[in-house]
């Protein structure tokens, strides 16, 4: 990490420089020539992604988001971009009023409320979006597996006080020793669990970043192609798409919470009855960013001069059918489903032909930013 001069004046801070979304930022931002500085733990600095791009002006360590070396930088900086789920409400709950006014984030109320998976569908209910069967459970108080209606998923209520993977946060079942299983596994972290009924059909999402008077700006919907794992995990390879039926879904839950910053908003479209049923709010920057960028809407860019206070114009438009991929995950969700299909042959040539497709992006791989590729790949080979 480099030092910073006493002098140097940043137009916008990322922390969390260690996720990919916070590569994203950097390089929206960067593009659009503003000067970035990324932040990250000292604990987190070799695995700092965001800080090996082109587009980082500068990088830092700090022992954490409360501290007062992190608000020594973020009054250096005229805007502040807090990426995780930890450090957002780190910041709501002890930065200073200079800080939060550098910020384009929700009240802490409205934040917590989007961030609890059993008030979302209690919103849904209200808001008129279709939702699965919920049921909350007191983690020290399972329920008989057998009174589960299988196949069900699992899930944290929330992931407040927790760094864990994004599939570290739920699990999938199919049968009730599946279920004490994972069951055991989610009570270790000491939080309520949702048990909700699985969902057959394929997975959207709504991304929108919203002003500060609680209106749309922007708005994006994707496909997933495929996640990992491959029954309901993060998605490694997504599309562009524009359903209305999937942007009024989004926007009535977005709307009817007041909502202020970036979002996205989950869905499966129910193969029984053709209906979006939402699963949760991401409410904060999401994984599929690059995707929105590769479609027209710089959204990052957007949300900076929300802040910085100038003029803006709502963005509407954007390319469909773009697509975009994380190729070192992808493969393995791509093995995965490879080892299920019945037609190997037919689906290996499927998948080269992806792979020579040089329309279909990637999301950190990139040849003007080459850096955080080649460490990303590094990083997920040692994980793995």
């Amino acid at each position: 990490m480099l030092n910073i001069s006493e002098d140097f004046t940043f137009d916008a801070l990322i922390t969390d420089g260690a996720q990919r979304v916070a590569l994203e930022l950097t390089r929206c931002l960067g593009i659009e020539g503003l000067k970035v500085l990324v932040v990250e733990k000292k604990d987190c600095k070799n695995t700092c992604l965001a800080a090996k791009s082109f587009f980082c002006n500068k990088s830092a360590t700090i022992t954490d988001y409360e501290s007062s070396e992190f608000y020594d930088l973020c009054l250096r900086s005229r805007t502040i971009f807090p990426v995780s789920t930890n450090t957002i409400l780190a910041v709501m709950r002890e930065a200073p009023p200079e800080i939060l006014s550098k910020c384009l984030l929700p009240s802490n109320e409205t934040f917590k409320k989007a961030n609890d998976k059993a008030s979302i569908i209690e919103i849904a209910e209200k808001a008129g979006v279709g939702f699965p069967e919920t049921r909350l459970y007191s983690h020290d108080n399972m329920p008989e597996p057998r009174n589960i209606r299988l196949p069900a998923v699992l899930k944290l209520l929330d992931d407040e006080g927790l760094f864990l993977e994004p599939v570290q946060r739920y699990e999938i079942v199919r049968s009730e020793d599946e279920t004490k299983k994972a069951w055991s596994k989610l009570a270790s972290f000491g939080k309520d669990i949702v048990v909700q009924d699985y969902i057959e059909g394929a997975a959207y999402g709504w991304s929108a970043l919203y002003g500060r008077d609680g209106k749309m700006l922007a708005g994006i919907g994707h496909l997933r192609l495929r996640e990992y794992p491959i029954f309901g995990g993060p998605s490694t390879y997504c599309e562009s798409v524009k359903d209305e039926q999937l942007e009024n879904a989004g926007r009535k839950m977005l709307d009817y919470i007041g909502w202020t910053g970036p979002a996205m908003v989950e869905f499966k479209l129910d193969k029984n009855d053709g209906k979006f049923k939402i699963l949760e709010i991401n409410p904060r920057y999401w994984g599929s960013l690059p995707l929105a960028r590769f479609a027209g809407l710089n959204l990052p860019f957007l949300h900076y001069q929300i802040i910085a206070g100038k003029e803006i114009t709502p963005l509407k438009e954007y390319r469909v059918s773009v697509k975009l991929k994380f190729q070192a995950i992808d493969l393995l969700a791509a093995l995965k489903e490879f080892v299920g299909t019945t037609n190997k042959t037919s689906y290996l040539i499927k998948y080269f032909l992806e792979c020579l497709n040089f329309k279909i992006k990637d999301g950190i791989w990139s040849w003007k930013d080459p850096r955080p590729g080649f460490y990303y790949i590094l990083d997920r080979l040692k994980y793995k």
